[in-house]
C-alpha cells in the first residue's frame, strides 16, 4: 500500500511540474519604477483594465481544487487545495481519500519545492533543473499570472503600468490581445467581446506551446474568477493536459502556512525523485 501511495505522489508531482515547465520565459527584466498613481491612471484609461489584474489589491487567493491530469494514455484524478500569496508562494496540496495529504508543491520566486508528505522527504528544484524544457527558465511571475487569471508580458513584472504595450483586434466573437514586442516566448490572449474576462491564453516557444482556457466565472468579492481552468502542454514528442475545477474560492484568507516546516524531512535530489517515474522517460 505504501508503495502505491508513493507512486501516486510522485506521479502527481511530476505532472504538475511538467505543466509548469511548459511555461518557459526569457530572462526577467527589472521591476518597473512607475508609481502607483501612474499605474492606476493607466488601468483607468486602458480598455484592458478589467482583465489586466482582476484581483489587484488582493494578496491571497485560496481554492479547493479537483484535477484530472492526462499524460499519454494515463489519466490521474486528484483533489486538494491551491493557495497563493502574491509575489511569495504558490502552494498546491494534494489529498487522497479526500482527507489524507500525500504531497505538496511549493513554488517561490527562487525554486520549486516537491514535498512527499507520506514518505516525509523533499526535493528542491531550481527552475533550470526542470525536465523536458532545456535551456529555458520557468518564471514564477508568469505562472502566478496564469493562475491569478491575469494579462502578462513575459520577462516583465508590472503589467499594470504597460497596458499601452498591447494590441487589440477582433477575432470572431472574441478580442485578440498580444504584446506589441514579442520576445522568444510569444504569448496571446483571447477575451470576450466586451473585454470583461479572459477566455484563453497561449504561450509558444518555437514548436512548443501551452494553452490555458478559463470558463465558469463566479462572483468572488468585487470581481469574478473562473471555476474551471484547462491547461495543455504540447512539445514535439510529448503532450500533457490537466483540467482544474475550483470551489470554495476565497480572497485574502491569511490563515494558512505559506511554507512547510521541513526540519524533519530529509532532502533528496530531483533526479532521485523523478527517477521513480519511469513511464515519463
Amino acid at each position: 500500500m505504501d508503495k502505491v501511495k508513493q507512486t501516486t505522489t510522485a506521479t502527481i508531482l511530476c505532472l504538475l511540474l511538467l505543466f509548469l515547465a511548459g511555461c518557459g520565459t526569457v530572462k526577467e527584466s527589472s521591476a518597473s519604477s512607475e508609481t502607483n498613481l501612474v499605474q492606476r491612471r493607466n488601468r483607468q484609461d486602458s480598455p484592458l483594465n478589467a482583465i489586466a489584474q482582476p484581483l489587484a489589491g488582493h494578496t491571497d487567493l485560496s481554492l479547493r481544487m479537483a484535477v484530472e491530469a492526462t499524460y499519454g494514455d494515463k489519466t490521474l484524478p486528484v483533489k486538494g487545495n491551491l493557495r497563493m500569496r502574491r509575489g511569495e508562494v504558490i502552494q498546491m496540496a494534494f489529498t487522497a481519500l479526500g482527507m489524507i495529504e500525500v504531497a505538496r508543491i511549493e513554488m517561490t520566486p527562487e525554486a520549486v519545492w516537491i514535498i512527499d508528505r507520506m514518505g516525509k522527504q523533499y526535493a528542491k528544484v531550481r527552475y533550470a533543473e526542470l525536465p523536458y524544457i532545456s535551456n529555458v527558465l520557468v518564471n514564477f511571475d508568469l505562472v502566478q499570472s496564469l493562475l491569478w487569471n491575469e494579462l502578462f508580458i513575459p520577462g516583465q513584472k508590472n503589467v499594470a503600468a504597460s497596458l499601452d504595450k498591447f494590441t487589440i483586434e477582433p477575432s470572431g466573437t472574441s478580442q485578440l490581445i498580444a504584446p506589441r514586442d514579442q520576445k522568444a516566448l510569444a504569448c496571446r490572449f483571447w477575451a470576450d467581446g466586451n473585454l470583461t474576462r479572459l477566455q484563453r491564453t497561449r504561450l509558444q516557444l518555437g514548436s512548443a506551446f501551452s494553452d490555458w482556457t478559463y470558463a465558469g466565472y463566479l462572483l468572488v468579492g468585487d470581481t469574478r474568477y473562473p471555476s474551471s481552468v484547462s491547461a495543455t502542454v504540447q512539445t514535439d514528442s510529448k503532450q500533457a493536459a490537466a483540467k482544474l475545477t475550483f470551489s470554495n474560492i476565497a480572497l485574502d484568507n491569511k490563515e494558512w502556512q505559506t511554507r512547510t516546516n521541513l526540519a524533519n524531512y530529509p532532502q533528496i535530489t530531483a533526479a532521485e525523485l523523478l527517477s521513480k517515474l519511469s513511464f515519463l522517460k
